[in-house]
């Protein structure tokens, strides 16, 4: 929740010129604004809201977390695969993995538990 309270400071920091170091799922960038920092970002807000909705138990935090974790997965795949398709021998194993796994079959456990708990 913390990184995702600096999102609107690291646009207004790349909107007067100033680099930021950003790095998810080994995506890496020094500027909030390219492609890749608007997506580190709304990332990072993704992941806020997620962790605010479970903290809260909200009804919908269940399908936003599973959602977190499936897109995390398959960034970390994607980014590990890569390497591998383009022939370059720097391959590196995403550790990420290690935790997004383990939280997204927690998730699915829960699931149904969390969709039938009433709010009151």
């Amino acid at each position: 929740m913390i990184f995702s309270a600096f999102a609107p400071v690291m646009i207004v920091l790349g909107i007067l010129g100033y680099r930021a170091q950003l790095a998810l799922y080994g995506f890496e960038t020094n500027e909030p604004l390219s492609l890749i920092g608007i997506t580190i970002i709304l990332l990072f807000v993704i992941k806020g809201i997620t962790a605010f909705g479970l903290l809260k138990e909200k009804y919908w935090a269940i399908k936003i977390g599973i959602a977190d974790a499936i897109i995390g997965i398959t960034i970390c795949t994607c980014l590990m695969l890569y390497p591998i398709i383009n022939s370059e021998a720097n391959f590196s194993l995403r550790l990420e993995l290690v935790a997004l796994i383990p939280y997204l079959l927690k998730l699915i456990k829960i699931k149904t538990e969390w969709e039938n708990f009433v709010e009151i």
